[in-house]
């Protein structure tokens, strides 16, 4: 059995590590897969465990980059012979120890994975990280025999145009277990019963984590001018961040209090899909957006942003892009015209033929971490 080495494994359980188990869950029984993470803990490890992999650890960079470095070293010079293949997942290039050190330590096959369009950091540490990103991304073709990314944009951001044009260069779909999200009318019933959302009420949902890139606090002035002429009107909330704090403060201030409810992390997301009405996703930028994917296999119409989501999330039509620039009753429109369409339990099986059902996109990468 093939054994392969994924790094890039977080603590937060969002739309990248989703996506790694969603492959792993699908793979594991024909290929073995071990994690290596720079922190004490990483996202889904427990579940990872009863998979089968073995989950190592090491410093985290932003406690103590020297030893950090030393642990890392470490780890694949003692066993990076066991591997056939380093799985490095990356939402930008300012840190690739794991691909130098799998390359020194003679790790085959190599490959990095753009999951990011733009630097998430802000501030003086968000300008050391693009200069260090610039600087890794001139020599990742050094270091990498494979150029992975989940849409043309991400890859733009990782990737020089030669390599983007060249056949080591692939996009690998954020493939979701379509069924999970499959529209249900008893579900839903269900979850808003313990919501406590009446029938007559609508919702409108946000998945993701409340930081910079999501623009969280847009989303709740959307909400806010769409509750202003909507009272009935409720949001759903699924995601902890940085920003979660002031977003709760501006609902408060607000007086939306009975409006919002802010439900943290949660291991039934797909559930939750059923209970909204629509779903709003006004990001400053998005490598993907498999948000989006799971709320278009939900049936939901969809308000994001456009020119910094890639087009091509829209699988279903389902999904209607608004410029950022534009103010917010712009958005609140949108959200409007959203709203009166039909949901489209039907979108589920366009999901499905573009590509992005996991049970298929697995197959095509068995094959090739089989080779």
């Amino acid at each position: 059995m093939k054994q392969i080495l994924i790094t890039g494994m977080t603590t937060n359980t969002g739309g990248v590590e989703t996506f790694i188990l969603n492959y792993v869950q699908r793979l594991y029984q024909k290929i073995h897969f071990d994690f290596w993470c720079n922190n004490a803990q990483c996202a889904f490890e427990d579940k990872l465990k009863e998979l089968g992999c073995e989950v190592f650890h090491g410093c985290a960079y932003g406690k103590d980059p020297l030893q950090a470095h030393k642990d890392t070293k470490a780890f694949f010079r003692r066993n990076a012979g066991k591997y056939s293949c380093i799985w490095a997942s990356k939402c930008m290039l300012s840190n690739i120890d794991d691909l130098k050190f799998a390359q020194k330590y003679g790790i085959p096959k190599r490959i990095i994975h753009s999951h990011n369009s733009e630097n998430m950091e802000t501030g003086t540490k968000g300008r050391l990280m693009t200069i260090l990103h610039n600087r890794n991304k001139a020599q990742i073709d050094k270091v990498a025999t494979d150029f992975w990314a989940c849409s043309k944009t991400a890859g733009r951001w990782f990737y020089s145009s030669e390599i983007m044009n060249s056949e080591k260069f692939r996009v690998i779909p954020n493939a979701i277990d379509t069924e999970k999200y499959k529209f249900n009318t008893q579900k839903r019933a269900e979850v808003r019963k313990l919501l406590g959302i009446k029938d007559n009420e609508t919702v409108i949902g946000f998945v993701g984590r409340l930081q910079y890139q999501k623009n969280p606090l847009f989303m709740l002035q959307i909400f806010h001018a769409y509750h202003e002429g909507n009272p009935a009107g409720k949001m759903v909330v699924v995601g902890t961040g940085s920003l979660a704090e002031e977003c709760k403060a501006y609902v408060r201030q607000s007086a939306l209090e009975t409006s919002v409810q802010f439900l943290g992390e949660r291991n039934d997301v797909a559930d939750l899909y059923q209970a909204m009405d629509a779903f709003l996703l006004p990001s400053r930028f998005e490598g993907w957006g498999i948000v989006l994917v799971e709320a278009q296999a939900a049936g939901l119409p969809c308000v994001a942003s456009s020119n910094v989501i890639p087009p091509e999330v829209d699988l279903t039509g389902l999904v209607d892009f608004v410029n950022l620039d534009l103010p917010i009753n712009e958005w609140r429109d949108e959200l409007d015209k959203a709203l009166k369409k039909s949901r489209s339990p039907e979108a589920i099986e366009k999901v499905v033929s573009a590509g992005y059902d996991i049970n298929h996109a697995a197959k095509e990468l068995e094959v090739f971490f089989s080779k």
